[in-house]
Protein backbone atom coordinates (compact mmCIF):
# COMPACT_ATOMS: atom_id res chain seq x y z
CA UNK A 1 0.00 0.00 0.00
CA UNK A 2 2.35 2.04 0.68
CA UNK A 3 4.33 1.99 -3.07
CA UNK A 4 1.10 2.53 -4.43
CA UNK A 5 0.43 5.62 -2.50
CA UNK A 6 4.66 7.00 -3.05
CA UNK A 7 3.37 6.21 -6.80
CA UNK A 8 0.05 8.19 -6.93
CA UNK A 9 1.59 11.13 -4.93
CA UNK A 10 4.75 11.31 -7.61
CA UNK A 11 1.69 11.23 -10.31
CA UNK A 12 -0.08 13.40 -9.01
CA UNK A 13 2.85 15.90 -8.22
CA UNK A 14 4.19 15.74 -11.97
CA UNK A 15 0.51 16.50 -13.20
CA UNK A 16 0.60 19.59 -11.29
CA UNK A 17 4.10 20.76 -12.04
CA UNK A 18 2.99 19.93 -16.11
CA UNK A 19 -0.26 22.43 -15.73
CA UNK A 20 2.55 25.20 -15.83
CA UNK A 21 4.18 24.25 -18.83
CA UNK A 22 4.53 26.88 -21.89
CA UNK A 23 4.63 24.85 -24.74
CA UNK A 24 6.00 27.03 -28.05
CA UNK A 25 5.43 25.22 -31.24
CA UNK A 26 8.50 23.97 -33.56
CA UNK A 27 8.58 24.45 -36.81
CA UNK A 28 11.24 23.02 -39.90
CA UNK A 29 11.93 24.90 -43.10
CA UNK A 30 14.64 24.65 -45.96
CA UNK A 31 17.19 27.08 -45.51
CA UNK A 32 17.18 30.73 -46.90
CA UNK A 33 20.10 29.55 -49.40
CA UNK A 34 17.70 27.10 -50.35
CA UNK A 35 15.25 29.20 -50.96
CA UNK A 36 17.03 31.88 -52.19
CA UNK A 37 18.06 29.49 -55.00
CA UNK A 38 14.64 28.36 -56.11
CA UNK A 39 13.35 31.94 -56.43
CA UNK A 40 16.08 32.29 -58.65
CA UNK A 41 15.22 29.41 -60.71
CA UNK A 42 11.30 30.21 -60.70
CA UNK A 43 12.29 33.79 -61.93
CA UNK A 44 11.63 35.38 -59.03
CA UNK A 45 14.01 37.44 -58.29
CA UNK A 46 17.85 37.48 -60.01
CA UNK A 47 21.22 36.03 -58.86
CA UNK A 48 22.67 39.24 -58.92
CA UNK A 49 19.95 41.00 -56.77
CA UNK A 50 20.48 38.59 -54.36
CA UNK A 51 24.23 38.48 -54.29
CA UNK A 52 23.67 42.26 -53.71
CA UNK A 53 21.52 41.69 -50.51
CA UNK A 54 24.69 39.76 -49.33
CA UNK A 55 22.24 36.47 -49.04
CA UNK A 56 23.53 34.21 -51.64
CA UNK A 57 27.05 32.32 -51.48
CA UNK A 58 29.01 32.75 -54.82
CA UNK A 59 30.31 29.50 -56.70
CA UNK A 60 32.71 27.95 -55.73
CA UNK A 61 32.01 29.45 -52.11
CA UNK A 62 30.18 26.00 -50.71
CA UNK A 63 27.01 27.43 -52.51
CA UNK A 64 27.34 24.44 -55.55
CA UNK A 65 28.77 21.50 -53.39
CA UNK A 66 26.10 21.77 -50.76
CA UNK A 67 28.48 22.22 -48.24
CA UNK A 68 27.49 25.27 -45.40
CA UNK A 69 29.78 26.66 -43.08
CA UNK A 70 28.77 26.21 -39.41
CA UNK A 71 28.80 29.85 -38.83
CA UNK A 72 26.16 30.52 -41.66
CA UNK A 73 23.16 31.59 -38.80
CA UNK A 74 20.42 31.43 -42.19
CA UNK A 75 20.78 27.77 -42.15
CA UNK A 76 19.34 27.37 -38.91
CA UNK A 77 16.52 24.72 -39.73
CA UNK A 78 13.93 25.45 -36.30
CA UNK A 79 11.95 28.30 -35.88
CA UNK A 80 8.64 28.86 -34.30
CA UNK A 81 6.23 32.28 -33.29
CA UNK A 82 7.20 34.95 -30.98
CA UNK A 83 5.21 37.56 -30.10
CA UNK A 84 6.36 41.22 -30.05
CA UNK A 85 4.38 44.38 -29.12
CA UNK A 86 1.53 42.69 -30.67
CA UNK A 87 2.77 41.38 -33.60
CA UNK A 88 3.46 37.64 -34.41
CA UNK A 89 7.09 36.62 -35.99
CA UNK A 90 8.90 33.36 -36.60
CA UNK A 91 12.60 33.66 -35.31
CA UNK A 92 14.95 31.05 -35.01
CA UNK A 93 15.54 29.58 -31.35
CA UNK A 94 19.00 30.05 -30.91
CA UNK A 95 19.54 28.34 -27.96
CA UNK A 96 23.64 29.38 -27.83
CA UNK A 97 22.71 33.35 -27.27
CA UNK A 98 20.27 35.81 -25.60
CA UNK A 99 19.81 37.17 -28.57
CA UNK A 100 16.41 38.08 -30.34
CA UNK A 101 16.90 39.32 -34.36
CA UNK A 102 13.86 41.00 -35.49
CA UNK A 103 13.69 42.84 -38.73
CA UNK A 104 12.53 46.13 -39.40
CA UNK A 105 10.47 47.60 -42.01
CA UNK A 106 13.74 49.47 -43.12
CA UNK A 107 15.28 46.27 -43.74
CA UNK A 108 16.95 45.67 -47.48
CA UNK A 109 18.53 42.61 -47.26
CA UNK A 110 17.62 38.75 -48.45
CA UNK A 111 17.12 37.44 -45.26
CA UNK A 112 14.37 39.89 -44.19
CA UNK A 113 12.31 38.95 -48.02
CA UNK A 114 11.91 36.18 -46.12
CA UNK A 115 10.22 37.36 -42.72
CA UNK A 116 7.57 39.89 -41.14
CA UNK A 117 9.54 43.09 -40.62
CA UNK A 118 8.61 44.94 -37.45
CA UNK A 119 6.67 48.40 -37.42
CA UNK A 120 6.67 50.54 -34.35
CA UNK A 121 3.16 51.02 -33.11
CA UNK A 122 1.25 54.62 -32.67
CA UNK A 123 1.52 53.83 -28.95
CA UNK A 124 5.51 52.74 -28.78
CA UNK A 125 7.32 54.84 -26.31
CA UNK A 126 11.22 53.84 -25.62
CA UNK A 127 12.35 53.26 -22.42
CA UNK A 128 15.40 54.71 -22.73
CA UNK A 129 16.58 51.63 -20.13
CA UNK A 130 20.68 50.48 -21.51
CA UNK A 131 20.65 46.65 -22.22
CA UNK A 132 23.43 44.74 -21.27
CA UNK A 133 24.12 41.26 -20.93
CA UNK A 134 27.49 40.00 -19.65
CA UNK A 135 28.88 36.22 -20.78
CA UNK A 136 31.10 33.74 -18.83
CA UNK A 137 33.28 31.70 -20.59
CA UNK A 138 31.52 28.54 -20.67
Amino acid sequence: VGRAALLAALGAAAAADGAGLVRVPVRKTESLVTLARAMVEQGTVSRDALRGGGGLPAAGKGGSTGEVPISDYQNAQFYGPVTIGGQEFNVIYDTGSSNVWVPSKKCGFLTCWFHKRYRQSDTYEEDGRIYKVMYGSG
